[in-house]
């Protein structure tokens, strides 16, 4: 369910994060080989951040799923640039063992194939706890 504008946390709502979801409503994202595989942006970014040391005072993370499952991550941030101004980064990564291509204004991005490997996990049932998940995440890989 949707917050209301007066629930949103201020940083949430910053112009900077209108513009990072801006940015990432723009890339478009594809399977390559696979051009009805339709890859979506999330509605909502999955982690607010900042990096006050580096003084990046806002970032975003973003995923793009197919049919559930998340093929890439991005994370656009800002940082100070020489000039006093603040400069805007995107850094994405593929999730997908797919070769991705993704355009975004004139920019074109193609991680390759493989760009990770997924395992699978033990056929061991979830605990229910999450301490308990934690522990079997950590023995299992």
């Amino acid at each position: 369910m949707p917050l209301a504008a007066q629930e949103i946390p201020a940083r949430e709502s910053s112009g900077w994060q209108k513009l990072f979801r801006e940015h990432a409503a723009g890339y478009k994202i594809a399977i390559q080989g696979a051009p009805d595989a339709e890859v979506k942006l999330t509605s909502e970014p999955v982690l607010h951040w900042s990096q006050p040391v580096r003084g990046g005072a806002d970032g975003a993370v973003f995923l793009w799923v197919r049919e559930g499952l998340p093929v890439a991550v991005g994370t656009l941030f800002i940082w100070p640039m020489e000039n006093g101004q603040q400069g805007v980064s995107h850094e994405l990564h593929s999730l997908s063992q797919q070769p991705l291509i993704a355009t975004w204004k004139d920019r074109k991005w193609t991680p390759p194939k493989d760009s990770v490997k997924w395992n699978p996990l033990s056929k061991t049932t979830p605990a229910k706890a999450a301490e308990q998940r934690l522990r079997q995440i950590r023995h299992c890989c």
